[in-house]
């Protein structure tokens, strides 16, 4: 799958993305405004879908939570567009 569009989707999401990560050929994914609050490891999946190329999270209620030991993990190097705009919660926490 290149290509997942659950951009306003009121079916709710488990606590975690990890099924994301089995998506390897995934390159453009839009879950805005899906609510992702209970999604904690949000950041360290969608860093690191290897053949993402856009990704877009706008109004998803995202909260930035990294441990200090997951900061090495997150690489967002591939992305050309990355949307997390009327993310609310987020702060300055976010990782440049």
């Amino acid at each position: 799958m290149r290509y997942l569009d659950l951009r306003h989707n009121d079916e709710p999401l488990c606590g975690n993305l990890q099924w994301l990560s089995r998506l390897v050929l995934l390159q453009h994914l839009d879950m805005s405004g899906v609510d992702l609050s209970k999604a904690l490891d949000w950041l360290q999946v969608t860093s690191n879908l290897p053949s993402s190329v856009e990704l877009h999270l706008s109004g998803c209620e995202l909260e930035c939570v990294v441990s200090p030991f997951a900061t090495n993990k997150i690489n967002f190097t591939s992305l050309d567009i990355l949307d997390l705009s009327s993310n609310y919660h987020l702060g300055p926490s976010v990782p440049s």
